[in-house]
C-alpha cells in the first residue's frame, strides 16, 4: 500500500524510494510484490515513467482513505506515548505554591504545550481527601495521614529555616540556633498544624527564653511579615525556597526536626505522562533549592 501510494504521488520508482527512505531496487521489488498481491497490473512503463492503469486510478482513492486513517492512528499513538496536551490537577497547601509548585508546573509546558493545569490550594487536612476522592491527580502534603485509597509517589524531607531581611545581622550566619533567637522578635507557626509540636520539640527547654511575638497560620504570611520588618520567621524550608520573597534570606535552623513531605496519588489512578513529568520536575527543584545533595525516596 505504501509503495503504491508513493509511486502514484511521485511518478517514478526512484522518487518513490526516496519518499519511503529506501533504495530504488527495494522500491521496485515492493512494487512488483504489490502488483502480484493485487492480481493486476497497476502501472505501465512509458519512457522511464510509470503510468497508472485505469485500475490504479480506481484503487487510489480507497488507498488514500485508508492511508489517512493509518496516519491518524500513528498520530494518536505518538500523542499517547509523548502527549503534548491533556490535563493535570494538583492539590497543595500554600507552602508549596510560593516557588516549587509553580516552577515545576510551568516547566511542563515545554513538553506538553497544550496541557491544562489546575491547582487547588487547600488547607493541609483537605489535600489527602481531594486526592482520595479522585478530585485531583496529585497531592502535595506535609506529614500526611495514612489513607487506604492513597499511594505515595515521592517522599521528600526538609527542615526548618529562619527567614529574615538580607540586612539583618543574623543573615551573616550560615546556620541559626535557638540561642541566636533569644533577643529577636520571632514570627512562628506555633498555632498552625503540624508545626505546633515541632516547635516544642525544636526549642525544648529554651522555649521559655524565646519571645514569640507573632503567630501565623501560613508560611507565606510569615514571610510577608518578615519582609515588612516585623521579625525573623521560623518556618519550613520549602516555603522560602527559590526567590519567591525578594529581599529575604533563609538560613537553616539547628537543631531542627526532619519534616516528611509526600506527593500522593489515588491508588487506583495510574500516573499520566504529565503527572510523572511533574513529579520529576518537583523533585529536581526540591534537590536544588530545599535540600541540595540529598535525594528523595
Amino acid at each position: 500500500m505504501e509503495v503504491f501510494r508513493a509511486v502514484m504521488l511521485s511518478g517514478t520508482v526512484k522518487a518513490a524510494g526516496a519518499l519511503m527512505n529506501i533504495s530504488q531496487p527495494a522500491a521496485s521489488k515492493l512494487l512488483a510484490q504489490a502488483e502480484r498481491h493485487a492480481g493486476m497490473r497497476l502501472f505501465e512503463r512509458l519512457r522511464g515513467r510509470l503510468v497508472p492503469t485505469q485500475e490504479a486510478h480506481q484503487l487510489y482513492p480507497e488507498i488514500e482513505a485508508v492511508w489517512k486513517s493509518i496516519e491518524k492512528a500513528r498520530s494518536v499513538s505518538r500523542e499517547l506515548a509523548q502527549p503534548r496536551g491533556g490535563s493535570l490537577r494538583i492539590a497543595s497547601t500554600a507552602r508549596f505554591c510560593t516557588y516549587l509548585l509553580p516552577h515545576a508546573a510551568t516547566s511542563l509546558y515545554e513538553k506538553f504545550p497544550r496541557l491544562s493545569i489546575h491547582v487547588d490550594m487547600v488547607m493541609p487536612h483537605l489535600v489527602s481527601d481531594a486526592v482520595a476522592r479522585g478530585m485531583c491527580d496529585l497531592g502535595i502534603e506535609t506529614m500526611p495521614t495514612a489513607h487506604p485509597e492513597l499511594e505515595i509517589v515521592r517522599t521528600l524531607h526538609c527542615g526548618l529555616v529562619c527567614v529574615m531581611p538580607e540586612s539583618h545581622p543574623l543573615a551573616r550566619k550560615r546556620r541559626i540556633r535557638a540561642s541566636d533567637l533569644r533577643d529577636e522578635r520571632l514570627i512562628a507557626l506555633s498555632q498552625a498544624p503540624p508545626f505546633g509540636h515541632l516547635l516544642e520539640k525544636v526549642y525544648g527547654d529554651l522555649l521559655q527564653g524565646i519571645r514569640v511575638d507573632l503567630e501565623v497560620t501560613s508560611g507565606p504570611v510569615a514571610c510577608w511579615f518578615a519582609q515588612a520588618g516585623a521579625g525573623i520567621a521560623l518556618l519550613d524550608a520549602p516555603t522560602a525556597a527559590g526567590d519567591a520573597f525578594k529581599g529575604l534570606v533563609a538560613r537553616p535552623f539547628e537543631p531542627g526536626p526532619t519534616i516528611p513531605v509526600q506527593i500522593l496519588r489515588g491508588r487506583h489512578r495510574p500516573l499520566t505522562a504529565a503527572a510523572t513529568a511533574f513529579c520529576a520536575a518537583f523533585e529536581q527543584l526540591w534537590s536544588r533549592h530545599v535540600t541540595p545533595g540529598r535525594k528523595a525516596r
